[in-house]
């Protein structure tokens, strides 16, 4: 009978972070924990009229103004930037090989888009702050 009880107790346990909001079980939350990372969606730049493929394409994130940009599975150096739209103004440009985190807190809220590029292939994305 009283592993009976206990398996019930346990049982009750275990379901209490279901009848949590939102699946939140603390009991004070964060503006960090209400960030969200989001992908920046990314397209390929066409720069001449050979356009060159790979099975890899790389991500970029951005969570609490850090953009996130994971080069993955390709091979080589890329060039990293990111420039203000309202302006055209290059915010942050830099050479990298495999991934970059970059804080854009100090800059102003608005429309910015980012470039990644290499000799061979690049690709752009827009994002907001």
């Amino acid at each position: 009978m009283k592993a009976l009880i206990l398996c019930f107790i346990l049982l009750w346990l275990g379901a209490l972070p279901f009848y949590a909001e939102n699946g939140n079980t603390s009991t004070a939350t964060t503006d960090t924990e209400k960030s969200e990372k989001k992908e920046i969606p990314l397209r390929v730049i066409t720069t001449n009229e050979e356009v060159t493929y790979s099975l890899f394409s790389p991500a970029a994130y951005i969570d609490n103004n850090v953009i996130s940009v994971d080069l993955g599975g390709l091979s080589g150096s890329f060039t990293v930037s990111i420039i203000r739209l309202s302006s055209g103004m290059d915010v942050y440009t830099q050479h990298c090989v495999g991934g970059v985190e970059i804080d854009l807190s100090m800059q102003e809220s608005g429309y910015y888009q980012i470039e990644i590029v290499s000799d061979e292939q690049g690709w752009q994305g827009e994002f907001r702050l």
